[in-house]
């Protein structure tokens, strides 16, 4: 069992240096969920089991990476990014985490968001094990919020209710993978007034897969397919699985929020 336990912290590492440094992850929302999934059967069992986590759930970069996910979240859905479901992901980690990093307001947003907001997600045993029936509804994330980590990603919103205005806007990767199947740089996605103004298609593969051709042919794989500006488009993909855009501006404050982002992959 200690050689299970050793050997599972030293894989860990590699896992947690992936959120620095401020919790963004590589991947949308959907491989976020699948990886905190399994986290946190490491992160509970091992405080139950052991008494402790040995400093895994405070982890540089990994101990604010609910901040991220949460805030992908707007009023109609989530941000849906490299090919992801628009819908809340299904993680009660939020309830685990927020006790241990004593954050009410990302146990509100399971409770009263992800489980009776949105019902796109769904109760679970570790919800019973983990939340202990308080009142967490006056506790509410900040509304604006940009990461400059692992993932290039803006939010701007006016309010928590289902009317109000979101707006999340995504720039590029720091280390995206080399066989990116979409080009979706600059994208966003803008819900208002119980709608959803501008979406993404997320996840589609069929029409590309054991084709003949090569996937960036497809229009939900070029940058037409996203909410991406393109100044001129030609036959060419334009697709750079190399390039990543930048915020290099951020303001927020009582009376407005804004990011600006550099698209030209020169820094």
């Amino acid at each position: 069992a200690g050689t299970v336990v050793t050997e599972g912290m030293k894989r860990f590492k590699d896992l947690a240096d992936t959120y620095l440094p401020d919790g963004g992850f590589l991947d949308g929302p959907d491989y976020w969920e699948f990886a905190m999934n399994f986290i946190g059967y490491t992160v509970g069992t091992m405080r139950t089991a052991l008494g402790t986590d040995y400093g895994l759930s405070d982890s540089p970069g990994f101990n604010t990476t609910f901040d991220w996910q949460a805030q992908i979240e707007g009023s109609m859905g989530a941000f849906n990014f490299d090919s992801c479901d628009p819908m809340y992901v299904n993680s009660p980690e939020f309830i685990l985490f927020g006790e241990l990093t004593d954050r009410d307001d990302l146990i509100n947003h399971r409770v009263n968001h992800q489980l009776f907001y949105t019902n796109t997600a769904s109760p679970t045993f570790k919800d019973i094990l983990w939340y202990d029936g308080e009142d967490y509804s006056s506790s509410a994330l900040p509304l604006d919020y940009h990461s400059k980590g692992a993932t290039n990603i803006s939010v701007l919103r006016s309010g928590t209710d289902a009317d109000d205005t979101w707006i999340a806007m995504y720039a590029g990767y720091r280390k995206k993978a080399t066989d990116a199947m979409q080009d979706f740089d600059g994208t966003f996605v803008f819900d208002m007034n119980g709608k959803r103004w501008a979406l993404d298609y997320g996840a589609e593969s069929q029409t590309y897969q054991n084709t003949g051709y090569v996937f960036t042919d497809y229009y939900v794989c070029r940058p037409e397919g996203h909410n991406t500006v393109i100044i001129s488009e030609s036959e060419d993909s334009g697709h750079d699985s190399g390039a990543c855009g930048y915020i290099i501006k951020s303001l927020s404050n009582d009376r407005m929020g804004m990011a600006v982002y550099d698209l030209t992959d020169q820094l």
